[in-house]
């Protein structure tokens, strides 16, 4: 499975550092929400959805790419990936059992 490849909606959340309150105005992306905006520093606390992790990484690529931007920091949910790894553990073990199934007759 490559998760940048794979449709379906991925939640991001993360904080967005400014230069000047002003630039707070400037932090806008398809499916972004601001959730809360720190004026000392000046930041904001951020919430998303994409259809890909990709989409989510382009997200981040503008953000930082905006005037005024300093720093920009997303994070995932860890609960997709660890389901996609007990996703494919649960595969493997079927995998097996199928071919143990079929040496037996």
């Amino acid at each position: 499975m490559d998760t940048s490849r794979e449709p379906g909606l991925i939640v991001y959340a993360g904080t967005v550092n400014v230069e000047k309150r002003a630039d707070l105005r400037r932090i806008r992306a398809p499916g972004l929400a601001l959730v809360w905006t720190h004026y000392d520093p000046p930041a904001a606390t951020i919430v998303g959805r994409a259809a890909t992790y990709a989409g989510a990484h382009e997200v981040e690529r503008h953000l930082r790419e905006l005037a005024g931007v300093t720093r920009v920091e997303l994070t995932f949910p860890r609960g997709g990936a660890l389901a996609t790894d007990r996703l494919l553990a649960w595969v493997r073990v079927e995998r097996e059992r199928w071919k143990k199934r079929g040496q037996e007759t």
